[in-house]
C-alpha cells in the first residue's frame, strides 16, 4: 500500500513537499499499524472532495491518497473538515517519515 500526504496552505501559502510512505518499505508492525489506520479511518468510504470551506488565512489544505495496489482513492479537504481518524493517519504518517528518514 502506498500512502501521499500533501500539505499546502498556511501561513505563507506553502506547499511542502508530500509524505510518501510504502508499507512494503516499512517493518511488519509499522506496516500493521498503517493498514489498521486507513481502516479505522473508513478511508475509502470518504467524499473525494469535501465542501470548500470559507476562504481565510492560515487556512490549511490537505490531498490523502491511497493505493494498495486493487484500488485507489484520493481525498481533498481543510484541516477544519478532517475526520478524527483520518487525523490519526496523517500525524501517524508524518512521524513514522520523520523516524525513518
Amino acid at each position: 500500500m502506498k500512502i501521499e500526504v500533501k500539505r499546502s496552505g498556511g501561513v505563507a501559502g506553502l506547499r511542502l513537499p508530500p509524505v510518501t510512505v510504502d508499507s512494503d518499505t516499512l517493518a511488519p508492525d509499522d506496516a500493521r499499524k498503517l493498514q489498521e489506520l486507513v481502516g479505522a479511518a473508513d478511508f475509502f468510504n470518504l467524499p473525494p472532495k469535501s465542501p470548500t470551506p470559507p476562504r481565510g488565512a492560515d487556512r490549511i489544505q490537505y490531498t490523502v491518497a491511497v493505493d494498495t495496489g486493487d484500488r485507489r482513492h484520493q481525498v481533498q479537504l481543510s484541516e477544519e473538515q478532517m475526520p478524527e481518524g483520518l487525523q490519526r493517519l496523517v500525524d501517524w504518517l508524518a512521524e513514522a517519515r520523520a523516524r525513518l528518514g
